[in-house]
């Protein structure tokens, strides 16, 4: 017996189930000359195989992320009632290495009093692998009494500044000590805004003078 291909040849039949020799020769050509091969399927990739290439890729998508964030910068403004300079512990002009490194974070921290506190914070975020890449900049104006922020006009004022890595406070940046400056709060029918120029001289927290020998100057307006 003979079967015909698409092609009208003849080829001999073979049995079903059991074929050998010739006939399972042209059962294998008729069979891919008539259907369709089916799609190879994937093998799976062994376990192992996937961690490595998971490896691979999060330092790649590690370094996108850091790359999309560089050169991000943002800026905030806090107004806190009722506070005045932390005496205690805001201690930048101190010979001790490490009071100076806690004013970093200490002449930001104020204390409760008849006052009010103006912190600005400038965040900066740079191409980086480390796990925390920003490098913070923060300057406290506290002005007193909390009246004055009602009127019109100069005010007594403290002020602070800082900038270091945010993981490596202490260990990295300035303090700076207010040297001269001005503070005036300027009004509108809608608004009331805080006008300052200020200057610090800046103060190593480990003591290295070349790291902060010129003075920082900064001015601005924040509304309140």
């Amino acid at each position: 017996m003979h079967i015909k291909d698409r092609n009208g040849t003849l080829h001999p039949s073979c049995g079903e189930p059991h074929f050998s020799g010739a006939c399972a020769i042209a059962r294998s050509i008729i069979l891919r000359s008539t259907t369709k091969p089916l799609r190879e399927r994937k093998r799976p990739r062994p376990a192992l195989e996937v961690r490595a290439v998971a490896a691979q890729t999060k330092p790649i998508l590690h370094l996108a992320a850091v790359l999309l964030l560089a050169g991000c910068n943002s800026t905030s403004v806090n107004l806190r009632t009722g506070e005045i300079p932390n005496a205690t512990n805001c201690r930048p002009t101190s010979a001790i290495a490490d009071e100076i490194a806690g004013s970093q974070m200490a002449c930001h921290q104020g204390v409760a009093g008849d006052g009010v506190q103006v912190l600005i914070s400038n965040t900066n975020r740079r191409v980086s692998m480390r796990s925390d890449t920003a490098e913070r900049e923060m300057t406290s104006i506290f002005i007193r009494p909390a009246s004055a922020i009602g009127e019109a006009g100069p005010v007594r004022f403290d002020a602070f500044y800082s900038q270091g890595w945010s993981d490596l406070r202490g260990k990295t940046g300035c303090v700076g000590v207010l040297e001269d400056g001005t503070a005036e709060i300027k009004k509108s029918a809608s608004t009331t805004a805080l006008h300052y120029k200020l200057q610090f001289r800046l103060v190593s927290p480990l003591g290295w003078p070349e790291d902060c020998k010129e003075p920082h100057r900064i001015a601005g307006a924040v509304e309140l």
